[in-house]
């Protein structure tokens, strides 16, 4: 399938890296394979290869690189139903995003982090998140982040709203 022969080019590209000492690349080529694993449902061999690249990341000063990896281990996290080491990781991914110039990525984070907020049942919290990741999708451009963003909001909350602001969504 194309699922085996992704993973295979993505070990290869792990090895070729680590072989020539790129370290960079290595915690790219990490993160793209923990990506993959958890869109294929390998939750545990997603976590080992989305840990290291963060690690990576952090270790280089790669600040959004190791935001977005965050924000990826914490989709990990929602998955497998573990909402503290979740709202641990996306809170950082946030506060970094916060103060970089990544808006597209703060966006996404924040729509994950109310994602979260409403699993862990705060829900003033996701709807704060939720309604700060539209605006921040709407003003760099991104209306398919900040329609994704008040979607799933409807989807997590929406016995949660009022009608008012269901409403609101849908237009």
């Amino acid at each position: 399938s194309y699922s085996d022969e992704a993973k295979i080019h993505f070990l290869r590209a792990l090895y070729e890296c680590e072989v020539l000492g790129h370290h960079r690349n290595v915690a790219v080529a990490e993160n793209n394979l923990g990506f993959l694993l958890l869109s294929l449902g390998s939750f545990e061999e997603s976590e080992k290869h989305l840990l290291p690249s963060v690690r990576l990341f952090e270790c280089f000063s790669y600040s959004i690189h190791a935001a977005q990896v965050n924000e990826t281990l914490a989709r990990l996290y929602i998955e497998t139903k573990q909402y503290e080491p979740a709202r641990e990781v996306i809170a950082r991914a946030v506060e970094t995003l916060e103060s970089t110039d990544g808006e597209a990525f703060l966006a996404e984070a924040l729509t994950t982090a109310g994602v979260v907020a409403a699993r862990q049942q705060r829900y003033t919290d996701a709807n704060q998140s939720f309604k700060a990741a539209y605006k921040v999708a709407e003003r760099c451009g991104d209306n398919e982040g900040a329609g994704r963003a008040l979607l799933i909001m409807f989807e997590e909350m929406g016995n949660r709203l009022e009608q008012f602001e269901k409403t609101q969504i849908s237009e």
